[in-house]
């Protein structure tokens, strides 16, 4: 092989290499965000359910103060 042929393929396999790395580069942030997005919409859920847990405690909390004067 003639050092122009070995020259051509080393920089080939160069750019080959760049592109790759770009390119998991970017395919991991995707994959990140989905798994961030995942994350978040599991919180919501929970914060949601938290909040609809404590207005039942407090409309509880309402019935028992009702009841409690009703009795004085």
């Amino acid at each position: 092989m003639t050092n122009a042929t070995i020259f051509f393929t080393f920089s080939i396999l160069c750019l080959v290499a760049l592109v790759a790395i770009f390119a998991l580069k970017y395919l991991t942030a995707g994959y990140r965000a989905k798994g961030e997005q995942g994350y978040r919409d599991i919180t919501n859920n929970t914060i949601e359910a938290l909040r609809q847990e404590i207005a039942n405690l407090a409309k509880r909390v309402q019935a028992m103060e009702k009841l409690l004067k009703e009795v004085e």
